[in-house]
């Protein structure tokens, strides 16, 4: 299917998007594809300051995106041992179609309800299990972990994009005491990491401040770099119900239930 938005000429006008892969798409190349998907919004060497126009080498209008908040929306499940046979067909798909949306904050807590928004694709049987991109017996592991390792294209290409928040929405349901949850979602503030311009910074000679931004900004490359712990640490916790509630995870500045909290 052809694009039938022009993502590059209008770049500056996505504020919040959100790269989602249904629940039985977790193959290497379903991996790739939403990295792939994500460096879209990489910054545009070419292209001049938010704000600013500049004609590009194709005679286009060169603009820079302008993020606020990227959104991974993922839905792990405990995938017990099991021959995966290669799918090329499956793998052809993943690596040609992305969820990759202008963000709908549609994101809610219905307690028991099935969310229709994060169903099984093209009608396939919800417990289907993607083909993974090697042969054999798996052992028992949890979906999309990998998506979130250290080495993972996914975490490489967060890394690359300029957004204030880095929202990661594991849409899988949990228990709480008697209550169901639909998901939750880890957030990130990455305002110290953000663009500042010398001549507008009042605490520009700040001593104290500038060491305050820069522990500020360590810590986001310290909870990417324990991102896939932690995503692994919450699904061992509440998806196999060893403990109750939802635990702060160290680095982020949010862990709670998914909601539809975005400011613009």
């Amino acid at each position: 299917m052809e694009p039938h938005i022009h993502v590059g000429a209008h770049l500056h006008l996505f504020r919040h998007i959100a790269v989602e892969a249904e629940h039985n798409r977790f193959s290497d190349s379903t991996r790739t594809a939403m990295a792939n998907a994500i460096r879209v919004f990489m910054p545009r060497p070419e292209a001049p300051a938010v704000g600013e126009k500049r004609k590009g080498r194709d005679g286009e209008e060169a603009v820079q995106p302008n993020l606020r908040t990227l959104t991974i929306r993922v839905a792990p499940r405990w995938v017990s041992p099991v021959v995966l046979e290669q799918d090329d067909a499956a793998d052809e798909s993943d690596s040609n179609e992305m969820s990759l949306i202008a963000f709908d904050p549609s994101v809610s807590d219905h307690d028991g309800e099935d969310d229709g928004e994060h169903g099984s694709d093209g009608g396939q049987d919800s417990n289907s299990i993607d083909a993974q991109d090697t042969s054999g017996v798996q052992p028992s592991h949890f979906t999309f972990v990998d998506f979130f390792a250290q080495d993972s294209p996914v975490v490489e290409a967060i890394k690359a994009v300029v957004s204030r928040f880095v929202r990661i929405e594991l849409m899988s349901q949990f228990q709480v005491g008697s209550s169901t949850k639909l998901g939750c979602c880890m957030t990130m503030d990455r305002y110290y990491q953000m663009p500042i311009k010398p001549h507008t910074d009042p605490w520009r000679r700040d001593i104290q401040m500038r060491r305050q931004r820069r522990l500020k900004e360590a810590a986001f490359g310290i909870a990417m770099q324990n991102l896939g712990e932690s995503v692994s640490r919450f699904c061992a916790n509440h998806f196999q119900a060893k403990t109750s509630g939802v635990a702060a995870v160290s680095g982020w500045h949010g862990f709670h239930e998914s909601s539809s909290d975005y400011e613009d």
